[in-house]
């Protein structure tokens, strides 16, 4: 664990990432991690807060105007280590972490003689987003949260979990087996009437839901459905269930398993493959979200839309919503190796 002070810690994180920094005292120059900087423009600044009695980092981008929230995001760091690094891993094990999960910011070619100059700046172009940025959230219940990132460079995509601790989101399921969770909006369906969707993705149960339908799934893919059998009777147990598997092998694997599962338990189990509602020769990977967008609700199941009954905001949404009020972001994410292994 790192024993720096945060302008220490951020100053050698943003070398090990390769952002060119020259050092003066305590202050230092680098390319802002936020934006396409090939005049370097990120001032950052080591001093004592007399407000909280210790050292603080100040960071502020002089060429576009990139927030400190922005900055410190971009390299997977929260606005509290602008105050406390205190439990952090060295910067250089996160530079290496970062950049063998190809997380890290990508620094263009640094043009030295326009760099930031307090008496006159330069400005680059703005990309307003780092590599990864978060494309969606999906809480489960009060205590965990699936962030999807995508990457705006490839496309790909990546899904991280986090669980909320001491009032932050750290990293991780806190130790606990995605078996033990609960089903994605699982409070939502008990409070509703009507058909069920049951689908293989949060962002299918999310479209479900914004279009009137009750949905939920699973927290680990559809290869893993058996281990939730539990939650699945327990919820569904005498309601009209609607199954719309993806268009792939997976998909029709994970029905099987689920007419097994519900059989008994449901009052009736409707299974409503993509292929029915958007042709055969719909792409390899179809879902229920992609049904609901083109056809709507009353095509895929036969039932017009409804307004399901309004969910009680968690204690995360509810976090999130202060903060939205406040104008202040939270510090809500821990940076990956806090608790995420590096240990391959």
């Amino acid at each position: 664990m790192s024993d720096l002070t945060p302008f220490e810690y951020l100053t050698a994180l943003l070398e090990a990432l390769d952002a060119g920094v020259r050092v003066n005292g305590e202050t230092a120059i680098a390319q802002c991690p936020a934006h396409h900087d090939t005049k370097p423009s990120l001032k950052v600044t080591g001093t004592w807060s007399e407000e909280h009695g210790q050292d603080i980092v100040l960071v502020k981008c002089w060429s576009v105007g990139c927030t400190a929230h922005q900055v410190m995001d971009a390299l997977y760091l929260t606005d509290k280590q602008l105050f406390t690094v205190e439990g952090l891993d060295e910067p250089e094990q996160v530079a290496t972490y970062l950049k063998d999960t190809g997380l890290a910011p990508v620094f263009p070619p640094a043009d030295w003689s326009r760099a930031y100059n307090p008496n006159g700046g330069d400005s680059g172009q703005r990309l307003g987003q780092h590599p990864w940025p978060v494309e969606a959230e999906h809480p489960y219940g009060d205590k965990w949260l699936l962030r999807r990132y995508r990457n705006v460079h490839t496309g790909e995509k990546e899904v991280r979990w986090f669980t909320w601790d001491n009032g932050y989101w750290a990293h991780g399921r806190g130790g606990t087996p995605p078996a033990d969770m609960p089903l994605y909006r699982d409070m939502q369906v008990k409070a509703s009437t009507g058909p069920v969707l049951v689908v293989e993705s949060e962002s299918s149960v999310d479209t479900a839901w914004q279009m009137g339908l009750a949905a939920t799934t699973w927290a680990s893919g559809a290869t893993t459905v058996g281990s939730f059998h539990t939650q699945l009777q327990t919820l569904l147990a005498g309601r009209h269930v609607i199954l719309v598997p993806d268009h792939d092998d997976a998909g029709e694997k994970c029905t099987q398993d689920l007419i097994e599962i519900l059989t008994g338990v449901a009052s009736t189990i409707q299974v409503v493959p993509v292929t029915d509602v958007l042709g055969r020769d719909c792409p390899k990977g179809a879902d229920a979200r992609d049904a609901l967008e083109q056809v709507g609700v009353e095509a895929l199941t036969g039932q017009p839309p409804k307004e399901p009954a309004a969910a009680t905001p968690t204690a995360a949404a509810a976090a999130l919503a202060a903060e939205a009020t406040a104008g202040v972001p939270a510090a809500r994410r821990y940076t990956p190796p806090k608790r995420h292994s590096m240990q391959k």
